[in-house]
């Protein structure tokens, strides 16, 4: 059974998702004042994964509830991300140790991100507060996805607190570098003293492709002289074929990769490793399409981890759509194969 305390924020979440819904929703912002505007979406899916030796079961769970503030005012915006996060308060193991289920799980409402820019000029800004990772090909947010779930061993960093300064050079070329507390939110890192950062360059060498070139690192330290740099360099490009079309690709280059052992402490140095993805994306028409990827992750000694991922999309209308997701699993990290299926609806304003 559920909490009051959590009957009451499902309560507040449905109200607010009501009275949303009574304005008047597309796909862009709602426009409350001339200085701010209402972003945000309803993620819901359910699924079931075939697993080597182990029990299939189906679940369905409505995954994240996210609201976003626009703030602007002439050179300077803001913007504040709050979403929902479930957190099991007690959990349920089998006579193996396993996750077996929660006898209760709470929907609590976290801050995603928070940042203030200042726009010097239209080629120049600085952004300071929280703010997502410039690297990385795939999208953060599911309402941004061409697919369910993410590539095989994502490697891209999170959200971070810190600096950033975005240039743009010209209608080719555009410039991103961030100093912050900690890239991958690693504790070892978690400190201003040791720096942490980013860089990236945007390339739009013709119209219809794009390709960007990042580095991210964090030097780690356990503060008895074990100190060195985990980093990734990322790769990659995307082409659009044509107006329904396009093709990418990604390469991940990893360096003390797997650095903080399963005891929290720094291991004398880090594995070696990439990722890499290729995916395309065609639309049938303009309510459906089709996506099709594959991807991969090693690090270390440890073998090649592949998965292949088949995605039809409908769109119901402009805020709200669906897809089905079909994903094989051809080596996990014990070797061993797995298929999962899932079904999502995302419901945007």
């Amino acid at each position: 059974m559920f909490s009051k305390k959590s009957r009451r924020l499902s309560l507040c979440l449905v109200s607010l998702v009501l009275i949303l819904s009574s304005l008047s929703i597309s796909h862009a912002q709602i426009k409350l004042t001339d200085n701010l505007s209402l972003s945000g979406f309803l993620d819901m899916s359910a699924g079931t994964s075939i697993v080597e030796d182990a029990d299939t079961e189906a679940n369905a769970s409505f995954d994240q509830f996210e609201l976003d503030f626009h703030f602007a005012n002439d050179k300077v915006s803001a913007r504040v991300d709050v979403d929902s996060t479930s957190a099991a308060s007690t959990v349920e193991l089998d006579d193996k140790y396993q996750f077996k289920g929660a006898s209760e799980v709470s929907r609590l409402i976290g801050l995603e991100q928070a940042h203030v820019s200042y726009a010097f000029s239209d080629k120049l800004s600085v952004t300071a507060g929280r703010f997502l990772s410039c690297i990385g090909f795939e999208a953060a947010e599911p309402a941004d996805m061409y697919q369910y779930s993410w590539s095989q061993g994502i490697p891209y960093p999170g959200y971070q607190d810190g600096v950033a300064i975005n240039f743009t050079l010209n209608n080719q070329v555009g410039i991103y570098a961030s100093m912050v507390e900690s890239v991958w939110g690693n504790p070892m890192s978690s400190s201003l003293n040791l720096p942490s950062f980013e860089a990236q360059v945007a390339l739009t060498p013709i119209d219809k492709l794009t390709a960007k070139i990042g580095f991210a690192g964090d030097v780690l330290s356990n503060g008895a002289g074990t100190e060195y740099l985990q980093s990734e360099v990322n790769v990659w490009a995307q082409f659009s074929v044509a107006d329904n079309f396009f093709v990418a690709a990604e390469v991940d280059l990893l360096g003390n990769w797997d650095a903080i052992d399963e005891t929290g402490n720094l291991r004398p140095e880090g594995d070696s490793g990439m990722h890499f993805l290729g995916m395309a994306n065609y639309g049938l028409t303009d309510k459906v399409a089709v996506t099709a990827r594959f991807s991969g992750y090693s690090v270390g000694d440890g073998d090649l981890q592949t998965e292949v991922t088949l995605s039809p999309s409908y769109a119901f209308t402009d805020s709200w759509g669906g897809l089905v997701e079909l994903r094989q699993t051809l080596a996990d990290a014990d070797g061993n194969s797995r298929t999962d299926i899932a079904i999502e609806t995302i419901y945007t304003f």
